[in-house]
């Protein structure tokens, strides 16, 4: 795992080469910011173990990039239930819902739909010796975006990270921001304006959403990818759109991912406010497209923070999509790596539960496009980050993977949904439409099980979290549903507090 400003080595690039991610991610647990852990391996790398072990890493990418394709063993079965297949047997994959890398894993990623995955572009990859430089190399040729999108994947790219020589600040590195960025967008001085009308020229029909940057709100740390001002920042989504829109009149500019519980939403208020009052900002243009959200832990809370990001927006007068880019819930029971049960952690069982409640939630709240992150744990794991990903690096599942499956497969092609909850009795109803079928999901939020009674056709099915019938009484026409209470009260300073409900329980009626 490489610090953000420090620039591509040869072994960076060659575990690149290999399929392993070595650059830091984002802090993925709790509500506020704070230090990441720092095991005896993070220690390590801190002193002369960072050659050794990017050496013995870049082995073991190679093998991990074999080992998983071909001989990775399941501890959880990856095939879709029958009972899945034949309930909504017209079910398409729906564009809305994605898994961040999907390609890492790609026999896992076959057996589980997926509309769409975002792809990072290293722009110090990309233009190594300067703006007229281009390194088709840094993508092995498009080989593998190629493929993506020819399983019918949506793909939005991220571009990050400046090269050395277009940094103003040649200290920061990567982070830096580029020269000549207050320069007309199509000035041939403008470094960011020239490589954004490049991406969005070459890969025009393929990519035509673009990603700014990553997390630029986290402002000190490993995990920071931005050492510009605020104005600064506002000024590369200003170029980007100019630039791309120029080259590709469909580009689509998304903004940073915005890791909500980092300030509140602080940085996004500042940053509308100068993109709607910049010099030409036009009614609900304002130089972006889509706002993009980073919310782990709590499924609960993505309505009040998606209404906050919209009330923001229309008081300013635009109102752009939302996507999630990132989302899930930390494990802290896995056998790859324990971790004390508290910060906002779950279980392998509630990080499970999560998929279905955050994908119910999301759907409802009408999000325009969600993600988990990620596919595989990948090399950021193997350098000391958390174990999250649907698959190990081994190549077998974790419980969340089937229930990605589950929802994915039951919730596509739904159009509206409505959210309600019972704060006496501590459950939610998401209540979700889609054509031919109207799909109620149920979960309760305290740790003293409820019980729910439904009206229901004769022609109803029930469902776990893994696809699977539970069982449920149904007599004169009603349901009787017993939910289990919550187990995951992992908020250390308040342990009445339930941060992932309880198992929950999809019901399907067709219509």
């Amino acid at each position: 795992m490489s610090h953000p400003n420090q620039s591509v080595t040869d072994i960076e690039r060659l575990l690149h080469t290999a399929g392993v991610d070595i650059h830091a991610s984002s802090p993925k647990s709790g509500k506020t910011p704070g230090p990441k852990r720092r095991g005896p391996v993070r220690r390590f790398l801190q002193g002369f173990g960072w050659l050794v072990l990017r050496l013995l890493l870049c082995a073991a990418g190679v093998v991990a990039l074999l080992g998983f394709r071909f001989t990775g063993t399941a501890t959880d079965p990856i095939n879709t239930p029958t009972s899945i297949r034949t309930v909504l047997p017209n079910t398409t994959v729906d564009p809305r819902i994605g898994i961040v890398d999907a390609f890492r894993a790609p026999s896992q990623a076959a057996t589980v739909p997926i509309g769409w995955e975002r792809i990072l572009f290293w722009w110090k990859e990309l233009q190594k010796d300067g703006p007229n430089s281009w390194d088709s190399f840094a993508t092995n040729h498009d080989r593998q975006i190629n493929q993506e999108l020819s399983l019918g994947r949506h793909l939005a790219g991220a571009l990050i990270n400046t090269p050395d020589w277009a940094a103003a600040q040649p200290s920061e590195h990567g982070t830096s921001p580029p020269k000549g960025l207050y320069l007309p967008y199509n000035d041939p001085n403008n470094y960011w304006g020239h490589f954004v009308g490049e991406m969005a020229k070459r890969y025009a029909g393929r990519i035509d959403d673009w990603i700014i940057w990553n997390e630029v709100n986290i402002p000190t740390g490993i995990w920071r990818t931005w050492a510009g001002s605020n104005a600064d920042y506002a000024q590369l989504v200003m170029v980007a759109y100019q630039a791309a829109k120029a080259a590709n009149p469909h580009a689509r500019i998304v903004l940073a991912g915005d890791p909500y519980w980092y300030d509140h939403g602080a940085y996004f208020l500042d940053l509308i406010h100068r993109l709607t009052t910049a010099p030409g900002a036009q009614a609900n243009q304002a130089y972006f497209d889509v706002v993009n959200l980073h919310l782990y832990s709590r499924p609960t809370e993505m309505q009040p923070i998606v209404d906050w990001y919209r009330n923001t927006m229309q008081n300013a007068g635009v109102l752009k999509p939302i996507w999630i880019s990132e989302t899930n819930a930390i494990p802290y029971d896995d056998t790859v790596r324990r971790y004390h049960r508290g910060g906002f952690l779950a279980s392998l069982d509630d990080q499970a539960s999560f998929m279905i409640q955050t994908f119910a939630i999301d759907l409802a709240l009408d999000v325009q496009r969600f993600e988990v992150n990620r596919m595989l744990d990948g090399s950021d794991f193997a350098s000391g980050g958390e174990p999250f990903g649907l698959v190990r690096n081994d190549g077998t599942v974790r419980p969340a993977f089937s229930a990605y499956r589950t929802a994915a497969t039951l919730f596509a092609g739904t159009t509206s949904g409505t959210i309600q909850h019972d704060s006496h009795t501590g459950v939610y109803t998401v209540t979700l439409q889609r054509p031919g079928a109207t799909i109620t999901v149920l979960w309760d939020l305290k740790p003293a099980p409820a019980t729910v009674s439904l009206p229901v056709s004769s022609t109803v099915q029930f469902f776990d979290k893994f696809g699977q019938h539970p069982n449920v009484s149904v007599n004169g026409g009603r349901a009787t549903i017993q939910l289990a209470g919550a187990t995951g009260n992992t908020n250390n300073a308040d342990p009445a507090d339930y941060v992932i409900g309880g198992n929950p329980v999809i019901v399907v009626q067709p219509t």
